[in-house]
């Protein structure tokens, strides 16, 4: 039994590998020896299943397109294996062998596949498909033959499948059975009713240690200096100010004492002066244009000037700009009062 199945799997395995190739390369023995264990046995029904490789396919395809059920394509290469055995090896297997490779292989595959021997209609069939490949003589006395002369075996293997006194696949409870077997379960086995207490919890299983909660001193207050400021900021702010105020006081007294000359360069630059206002300001694209004309070329006849005068108009037109600051205003203011006041004493 146990040199069946390994007869069985390694043949199998030998079918998935080179059966299923377009072009089957010659093999010899020598390359399964260490792969193996049955080499002469496995080898030479390989070398069966190659030579009927034609008839084998055209079984397989037959039988996936007839089946009640949907079959795996990866069992393609166990019915090739079962084919040739029922078809061409049952002069070496006999029944018994049959049998023993039927049980490698599920119990509706083996009766799906003795279904498909023992039908006239479909061995009619493929009959037709037989002749195409091989002659009529050839096809009557090497298949056709041999599957009449074995049918009542097939037609009492897939009886006894079928039967309760299948002792190769034991028929499993299923359907009607089950239920009645539930229902005595039921009927012998019944619960017995407890009744449901709601007032008594039921016991924790780790139980809640008591812990003492001490009782700590109340907390000061916090000191009000954490959310007001101190005196000193507001005081410091309030100087600040001041002395922006005065800043602009003695800016807007600087320009009213600023003489004329110094009020603008040129006569083309806009000066908005206004008294009620704390800043005299000057437009910046003025400044701009002023900037270009001072710095722009004189230009100048060289009959009329000489190159002297050129470049003392030159040096003069480029004159300096003065930026002031509230350091400068209040030096000068300063010098300004200093000299007021001398003149008042002489």
């Amino acid at each position: 039994m146990k040199a069946c199945t390994e007869i069985f799997q390694e043949t199998i395995s030998l079918i998935e590998q080179y059966f299923w190739l377009r072009n089957i390369q010659p093999l010899s023995k020598d390359d399964f020896v260490n792969k193996l264990s049955f080499v002469d046995d496995v080898y030479f029904l390989f070398a069966e299943i190659s030579k009927y490789r034609n008839v084998l396919r055209q079984c397989v395809t037959k039988l996936y397109n007839i089946s009640s059920f949907t079959l795996l394509p990866s069992l393609k290469s166990q019915f090739v294996f079962l084919f040739y055995v029922s078809l061409f090896g049952m002069e070496i297997f006999g029944e018994n062998g049959l049998k023993y490779f039927l049980l490698c292989s599920k119990v509706h595959y083996s009766k799906e596949l003795l279904r498909f021997l023992c039908t006239h209609k479909i061995i009619s069939e493929i009959k037709s498909e037989w002749v195409s490949v091989y002659d009529e003589t050839f096809v009557e006395e090497f298949l056709i033959k041999p599957l009449e002369k074995w049918r009542p075996t097939f037609k009492a293997l897939q009886k006894y499948l079928e039967s309760e006194d299948n002792t190769l696949y034991p028929r499993k409870v299923t359907g009607n059975i089950r239920k009645i077997a539930r229902l005595a379960e039921f009927i012998l086995y019944s619960t017995e009713i407890q009744p449901f207490v709601l007032t008594l919890p039921k016991p924790r299983s780790v139980l809640i240690p008591e812990i003492v909660i001490p009782e700590m001193q109340k907390m000061r207050d916090p000191p009000p200096s954490t959310y007001t400021q101190p005196p000193e900021i507001s005081l410091l702010e309030t100087e600040k100010i001041k002395n922006r105020q005065q800043i602009e006081n003695l800016k807007i007294q600087s320009d009213k004492l600023k003489p004329r000359c110094a009020e603008a360069i040129y006569s083309d630059a806009k000066v908005i002066r206004n008294q009620n206002e704390k800043f005299s300001t000057v437009s910046l694209e003025d400044i701009s244009k002023n900037r270009r004309k001072m710095n722009s070329p004189i230009k100048l006849e060289s009959h009329r000037t000489s190159s002297y005068k050129r470049n003392n108009l030159s040096v003069l037109n480029k004159t300096a700009v003065v930026n002031t600051n509230v350091v400068t205003i209040l030096r000068e203011w300063k010098l300004y009062s200093d000299r007021e006041r001398e003149q008042r004493q002489n």
